[in-house]
C-alpha cells in the first residue's frame, strides 16, 4: 500500500474532522442516491472567515476520505472568498488517485455539500 492510499483510508475510517457543530452558521446537506452516500458540512464563520468546520454523514470510503480531505484544505484556506473558488480539481488532487466516473460521484459529493452551505454568502 502506498502512502497515498494510506491516508485515503485514515480519513475515510477515522476523520478527524467529523462530528456535529451546536449553531453553525452556514450548513450543507446532500445525499448520493446512486450508491447512499449522504454529507452534512457545517461551518462556523466570523467576518467571511471559517473559524470551524466539521462533516458528518455516512458512505463508501472515497466520498467519506474526499469530505475529510477538503475540510482539511478548508481549515487551511479559512477566506470565505477563496473557499468558494476551490473545484473538482483540488479535491481530484487530495485525493491523489484515478477515479471511475461512479467513483467521481462520491469524491465530489463533499464539494457540492460545501458548495451548497456557502452559497449565497458575501
Amino acid at each position: 500500500m502506498n502512502l497515498t492510499e494510506e491516508i485515503i483510508l485514515q480519513h475515510g475510517r477515522q476523520s478527524p474532522y467529523k462530528g456535529k457543530m451546536k449553531n453553525p452558521t452556514l450548513k450543507g446537506e446532500m445525499d448520493n442516491p446512486l450508491c447512499g452516500d449522504s454529507l452534512k458540512i457545517y461551518i462556523k464563520l466570523e467576518q467571511g472567515k471559517v473559524i470551524d468546520i466539521c462533516f458528518s454523514g455516512e458512505g463508501c470510503l472515497i466520498s467519506q476520505a474526499a469530505a475529510s480531505l477538503l475540510i482539511g484544505e478548508v481549515k487551511k484556506v479559512k477566506d470565505l472568498k477563496k473557499i468558494k473558488g476551490l473545484n473538482e480539481d483540488v479535491v481530484l488532487t487530495l485525493l491523489g488517485i484515478p477515479l471511475t466516473p461512479s467513483r467521481l460521484q462520491c469524491a465530489l459529493l463533499s464539494l457540492k455539500t460545501l458548495k451548497k452551505a456557502v452559497n449565497g454568502v458575501l
